[in-house]
């Protein structure tokens, strides 16, 4: 791409990472002779099991329309859940990178069934800051607060335990108690009564805004991770 003309950069995935290098191969030649048919001079490759696909644009919605359009195509060939995401336009080759990386994150925040199949940043803001959040908190233990990783543990290892769940259901409902036990299908008084042990098990001020977002973020993380949720 020659610096100033803008262009943007698409991605495709397969939700599951099942997807055998023959289907891989399917799938790109599919985007390349469909994409030739909206723009002639779009460029895709693989890497690591996606397929990018550059266009010369500076239109969003353009290219995800376009995006929109091949993934129909590419459910003929491919059997699984295929999802796309949409990069902000590029002006210069040096962004390019920074844009492939954009798409990974992007990508990551796609979930099976969802209506939308092709994401933007905007589209998924707060997901993003969440997996960076997630990240940090895998990389870095000592942010942990290390009694709510001990109750999550024991209560994952034993199948007993239902502070976790709660406390989780009950911070992501800004501490709405009716909320949260219509959620979970229990009685109010049984989650203000699961809300108090959860807070003296963690001998933490629940009332207290940043505690609940720090709370709220490591059970999240804890929860998603597990296989069967």
């Amino acid at each position: 791409m020659a610096d100033g003309e803008p262009v943007i950069l698409t991605g495709f995935s397969v939700l599951g990472n099942t997807i055998s290098p023959t289907t891989l191969t399917q799938m790109k030649t599919t985007i390349d002779r469909h994409y030739s048919a909206y723009r002639r001079e779009s460029c895709a490759v693989v890497v690591e099991r996606r397929i990018y696909v550059l266009i010369h644009t500076d239109k969003q919605e353009e290219a995800r329309t376009i995006a929109e359009r091949v993934l129909h195509v590419i459910d003929r060939v491919v059997d699984g859940e295929t999802v796309a995401a949409v990069a902000e336009p590029a002006h210069h080759s040096g962004s390019l990178t920074a844009r492939r990386q954009e798409l990974d994150a992007i990508l990551r925040c796609h979930v099976r069934g969802s209506a939308r199949r092709v994401l933007a940043r905007g589209d998924v803001q707060s997901q993003l800051l969440i997996n960076k959040v997630r990240d940090t908190i895998a990389a870095e233990p000592l942010v942990l607060n290390a009694r709510l990783a001990a109750l999550i543990d024991k209560e994952q290892a034993t199948g007993r335990g239902n502070l976790s769940e709660t406390l989780l259901c009950w911070c992501r409902n800004l501490g709405n108690t009716l909320r949260t036990a219509g959620e979970l299908g229990v009685h109010d008084n049984t989650v203000r009564y699961r809300i108090q042990r959860a807070a003296e098990a963690l001998d933490a001020d629940l009332g207290d805004p940043d505690t609940m977002l720090a709370l709220w973020l490591q059970l999240r993380a804890a929860h998603e991770e597990q296989p069967s949720r």
